[in-house]
C-alpha cells in the first residue's frame, strides 16, 4: 500500500495541463498539497493552488456544492466540442439554476424567488 503523499505525489503528475488554455488554472486541494515536491509540480505547470483553511472543510462547501451539481447535471455525459459552447451553456445552466431550480431548504422556491420574498419580507417589516 503506498503511503498518503505518495498517492498524492502520483495524482499530481497525472495532471495535464493543455498549451491553449488561455484562463488561469487552480488546483483546489487538501493540505497533503503543500509538500514541497507537490507545489514544485503545481508551479512548474503554471498551476495555483487553493488550500481549505486547517481543520476547516465548510470553508468551500457552497461553492464546491454549486460546482458538484453543476457537473452533475450539466457536464457529465456531455461532450462539448468548442469551449463558446461549453460556456453558453455554463450560462443557461446559471440562468436555470438561480430562476428554476427549486430548492426544498427554501420553502419549494427558486433562488430568485426566495431572494425576492425576503426583500419583501424586509421591507413589510420598515
Amino acid at each position: 500500500m503506498l503511503g498518503k503523499h505518495k498517492m498524492v505525489s502520483i495524482e499530481l503528475n497525472k495532471i495535464e495541463v493543455t498549451s491553449d488554455c488561455p484562463y488561469r488554472l487552480t488546483f483546489t486541494s487538501t493540505r497533503a498539497y503543500q509538500m514541497k515536491n507537490n507545489v514544485q509540480i503545481l508551479k512548474s505547470r503554471r498551476i495555483i493552488r487553493s488550500i481549505n483553511r486547517k481543520e476547516n472543510c465548510h470553508n468551500n462547501s457552497t461553492i464546491k456544492n454549486f460546482f458538484g451539481l453543476l457537473k452533475q447535471e450539466l457536464y457529465y455525459g456531455y461532450t462539448f466540442t468548442s469551449f463558446e459552447e461549453l460556456k453558453q451553456a455554463i450560462v443557461n445552466w446559471i440562468h436555470y439554476y438561480d430562476t428554476h431550480r427549486v430548492k426544498e431548504k427554501l420553502g419549494w422556491l427558486s433562488l430568485t424567488e426566495y431572494r425576492l420574498k425576503m426583500i419583501q419580507q424586509q421591507k413589510t417589516r420598515t
